[in-house]
C-alpha cells in the first residue's frame, strides 16, 4: 500500500515542535517540547525506514529464491522512488535472463539426448560431469549412477580412459577404433578432445560414434567377393582342365570325350545358375524388380509346385503330407512368379536334405495380424543350432560338400528372404540335428 508520509512530511511535523518549544513558557517546559520533538522526529523515522527497509528485503529474498513472480513494488512517493525503479527493473532482467537459460538449458539437453552419437564430458581427474542417453545406452549406464562416477567406472573400459587421459595431458584431438565386449559387441570410433586443466570444470569431451554395422557390411563385402570368386572358379577351373584334357589326346576315345563333356556341361549349367541367382538377388536387394502382386489360391500353387516336383519326390520315396489342400478358399496376395520360386526352392531343399522314405508336411496357419504362415516341415538331417540363424545368409552352407554335390549355389534361402520381405514378410527356421528342419515364411492375405 502507498505510504502517505514522507521523509519531507517527517521534517515539517518535528519543526512545528521546535517551534512550539520557542513559544513564550517557562524554559523546562520549553526544553520538555524541545526533547517531544525530536523524540517524535525519531519514532517517526524509525518507523517510516523499517517499512521501506522491511519490503526491499522481503524483494531481496524473493529474487534470492528466484520467485520473480510477485507484483512489482509500488513507489512510495518519496526518496525511495528510484530504488524502487531499480529493484522492479533488476526483478524484471533477472526473470528474462533465468528463462532464457532454462531455454537454452533445454534444447542443449534435448539435442544431446537425442544424439545418435555417444558423448561424455569430465574433469581433469576423469571424473564425468556429462553423459548423453546414447553413451548411457552403449554402456548400460544406470542415470542415478552417472553422477560423481569416473570414467572407468562407468565404462570399464580400460582403453577408453587410456585415451581420456592422454587427451586431457596432451589436448588437442584424438581418434582411436576400439572393440567392445561388454554388455555386447561393438565397435566405436572414438574422439576425443582435451580442451584444459581446470578443477571442477570441463577438461575432455569424448563423442563415440558406434560403427558396428559399417564394420559387419565391410566383412559381408568381402566374404561376399571371397564366396563369388570361390563359386566362379571352381566350375572354370573344372571346365579348363576337361578341355585341356581332351585336347591333350583324351578327345580321341568317344566314351572319355563324352564323359568329359557331360561334366562340362553339368558344370556350365551350375556356373550358370551361380550367375542367374546372383542377378536374381543383386535386383531383390536394389528393389529394381516390381512385383506384380495378385489374388491367388494358395492351395492350387502348392500343387503345381508339387506336380513340378513329383519325379525328385518319387525317386527318394518321401510321403507328402498336404494339409494346404484343404483350404482350398485360401487367398493370398502375392506375385505369382515369386511365390512359386519360394515354394520350390524350400520344398525342394526338404527333399534334397530328407532321409529316403521321409515324410515332408505342408500346412498353412491364420495369424491373427491378418496374414498366414506357410510351413514347410521335413524329417531330414536337421540342422546344428549353431548353424540355424546363419541359414539364410548368402553363401551360408551347412554342409559344403554336400551342397554343392547337389548343385546348389548356395543363394537359395537368401533369394526366399529377399522375396518374401519384399511382400511385407518374414523368415524362420526351426531346426533340431539328425531330426528335421521347420522352414515358415508369412504373407498378407487377400
Amino acid at each position: 500500500m502507498r505510504h502517505q508520509f514522507s521523509i519531507n512530511t517527517t521534517l515539517t511535523h518535528a519543526l512545528l515542535w521546535i517551534l512550539i518549544a520557542y513559544l513564550p513558557a517557562p524554559l523546562p517546559v520549553k526544553i520538555a517540547a524541545g526533547c517531544a520533538g525530536l523524540f517524535v522526529l525519531h519514532l517517526h523515522f524509525r518507523n517510516h525506514l523499517k517499512k521501506r527497509i522491511e519490503i526491499f528485503t522481503r524483494a531481496a529474498r524473493h529474487y534470492l529464491k528466484n520467485d520473480l513472480g510477485q507484483a512489482p513494488l509500488e513507489g512510495f512517493g518519496d526518496e525511495f522512488d528510484p530504488l524502487v525503479k531499480t529493484l522492479n527493473q533488476t526483478g524484471i532482467l533477472l526473470a528474462s535472463r533465468i528463462r532464457e537459460n532454462e531455454t537454452e538449458k533445454k534444447n542443449f539437453s534435448v539435442v544431446l539426448d537425442h544424439m545418435v552419437e555417444g558423448v561424455i564430458a569430465m574433469d581433469q581427474n576423469r571424473q564425468v560431469l556429462l553423459i548423453n542417453q546414447a553413451a548411457k545406452t552403449m554402456f548400460r549406464v544406470d542415470s542415478k549412477l552417472s553422477s560423481s562416477k569416473s570414467l572407468l567406472e562407468l565404462t570399464f573400459h580400460t582403453e577408453l580412459d587410456r585415451i581420456a587421459e592422454t587427451a586431457i595431458q596432451e589436448g588437442g584431438l584424438h581418434t582411436q577404433e576400439i572393440e567392445l565386449n561388454y554388455p555386447e559387441e561393438k565397435v566405436l570410433n572414438v574422439h576425443m578432445i582435451g580442451i584444459g586443466k581446470t578443477r571442477n570444470e570441463i577438461s575432455a569431451i569424448l563423442v563415440l560414434h558406434d560403427i558396428t554395422k559399417i564394420r559387419q557390411l565391410e566383412n559381408l563385402r568381402r566374404e561376399f567377393v571371397a564366396n563369388v570368386s570361390h563359386e566362379i572358379r571352381t566350375p572354370l577351373t573344372s571346365i579348363l582342365g576337361f578341355i585341356e584334357t581332351l585336347q591333350s589326346g583324351a578327345g580321341d576315345h568317344a566314351e572319355t570325350r563324352n564323359s568329359f563333356l557331360q561334366m562340362m556341361q553339368d558344370d556350365s549349367k551350375r556356373l550358370s545358375r551361380l550367375i542367374d541367382d546372383l542377378l536374381e538377388i543383386s535386383k531383390l536387394e536394389s528393389r529394381e524388380i516390381q512385383l506384380s502382386k495378385n489374388e491367388m489360391s494358395l492351395a492350387k500353387l502348392v500343387d503345381q509346385v508339387l506336380k513340378m516336383l513329383l519325379p525328385r519326390i518319387a525317386e527318394k520315396q518321401i510321403q507328402i503330407q498336404n494339409q494346404i489342400k484343404d483350404q482350398p478358399n485360401l487367398k493370398v496376395l502375392a506375385d505369382e512368379d515369386k511365390l512359386k520360386q519360394v515354394l520350390i526352392n524350400l520344398i525342394d531343399n526338404a527333399i534334397k536334405f530328407n532321409r529316403d522314405q521321409g515324410f515332408i508336411n505342408l500346412r498353412a496357419e491364420i495369424l491373427p495380424d491378418h496374414s498366414i504362415r506357410i510351413v514347410i516341415e521335413d524329417q531330414g538331417i536337421g540342422i546344428p543350432e549353431s548353424a540355424v540363424p546363419r541359414v539364410f545368409e548368402r553363401f551360408f552352407r551347412v554342409d559344403k560338400a554336400r551342397s554343392r554335390a547337389s548343385g546348389g549355389s548356395g543363394l537359395g534361402l537368401s533369394i526366399v528372404k529377399h522375396i518374401v520381405e519384399a511382400h511385407g514378410g518374414t523368415v524362420a527356421c526351426k531346426s533340431i540335428l539328425d531330426q528335421g528342419s521347420v522352414f515358415s515364411f508369412t504373407l498378407p492375405l487377400s
